[in-house]
Order: C-alpha cells, then structure tokens, then sequence
C-alpha cells in the first residue's frame, strides 16, 4: 500500500490521539450520552461491517499489508482482523470515541449536538453514506440521495449544517468513517488508520 504508514510522527500522533487519558470516572449521563452517539455512529455507517462485507474495497482498506507491515503473528493478525471487520469491533472503538469526546464537551455543546441528530437527521446520513460506499458500482446513487434530500428543505439544511458546519467538524470525527473534510482518499484513509491504530492497541500489537 503506497504511504503506508508516511511517517513515524503520523503514527505517534494517531497512537497519541487513542491513548488512554487519565479522564474522572464517567458520570451515568455521560455514559448514556456515549451510548447514544456510539449506537448513532453505528447505524450511520458500520464501518466494521462494511469492512468484512466482502465487497472489493479500496486498496487502503486492505488489511494484509498491515499484517506484513506490523509483524503480527497469525494469532495477532486474527484479533486485528476481528475488531476491523466486525459490527462488534467496529462498536467496541466508536464507544471509547464516544466516551472520550463526551468528556471533552459541556453539557451545553452536548445538548446542541443530539437538538441536531434527530432521527430523521440520522436516518438521511445513513443513506447518504451506504450511496457513497456503493458509488463506484452504482455511479450516481450519491447524487440520487442528495436529489432526493433536496424535496425536503428542512431536512437537507440539517444534513447540510452537520456536513459542512465548522462547529461541528468533531462531531462528523466521531460520528462519519467518511467526512470529506479534505478528499475523499484522504480523509477515508485516516479514518481506517485511526481505527487500525486503535484495533493494534486493542489487540497489544506493539507499533514499532
């Protein structure tokens, strides 16, 4: 895979990001608030699922290379393999996103947050984002789905304020394994390293 791991610093910066915090103990608000936007994240995209669907991915989203790459053991790259390609995995690593981001925020940001994600709000992300996985064998399906979303006026402004809104660039972090920030190629691949970093940590695959 070309650029596999760019730099060094990349990965320290990445491991950095998943690193466990000395954070207070949740509150049982902050842990339902985790929850919910863990369950949110999840139905948007499974991006673990869509991982081990099968489907011919990317070349960035293979996972042999890692293998090579890391110097994992069969045992090893069976765990890395497991969380990356798993609903469960998948929701094993959004949950301590979750959780993380949660703490980092007032109950005031939080408020405005889930005032956004209504379920109707949630429900046309999920869309947008299984017409974006599927454009390269469906051309146009993307465009489809935002065509569609256009006859709802209020309903594309929600989706349009939470896509493009600099106020809730964190919020797309946490909640899009696609979040065209930057490029697509781009921001798909740091949302996979972020994930892969966190399945070597889960896994106590050492990163050389």
């Amino acid at each position: 895979m070309k650029n596999f791991i760019r730099t060094a610093a990349s990965a320290v910066f990445l491991l950095g990001t998943l690193a466990v915090r000395a954070e207070p103990a949740p509150t049982p608000q902050q842990q339902q608030d985790a929850h919910k936007l863990t369950e949110t994240a999840v139905q948007i995209l499974d991006f673990g699922q869509f991982l081990g669907s099968g489907k011919e991915l990317p070349p960035w989203y293979e996972l042999q290379p890692w293998q090579e790459k890391m110097k994992m053991t069969d045992e090893q790259f069976q765990c890395f393999k497991t969380k990356m390609t798993t609903s469960q995995g998948f929701r094993e690593y959004k949950a301590e996103e979750a959780l993380d981001y949660v703490q980092s925020r007032s109950p005031q940001d939080l408020q405005r947050d889930f005032a956004l994600l209504t379920p109707q709000t949630v429900q046309a992300l999920s869309r947008l984002m299984s017409a974006f996985t599927q454009e390269d064998r469906s051309p146009g399906l993307s465009l489809q789905e935002v065509e569609k979303l256009q006859q709802d006026p209020p309903l594309f402004n929600a989706v349009d304020r939470f896509m493009r809104g600099e106020q809730h660039h964190d919020l797309r972090q946490l909640l899009l394994s696609l979040t065209f920030d930057s490029s697509p190629i781009e921001n798909s691949a740091h949302s996979f390293q972020r994930y892969a970093f966190w399945s070597l940590k889960a896994c106590h695959i050492p990163v050389e």
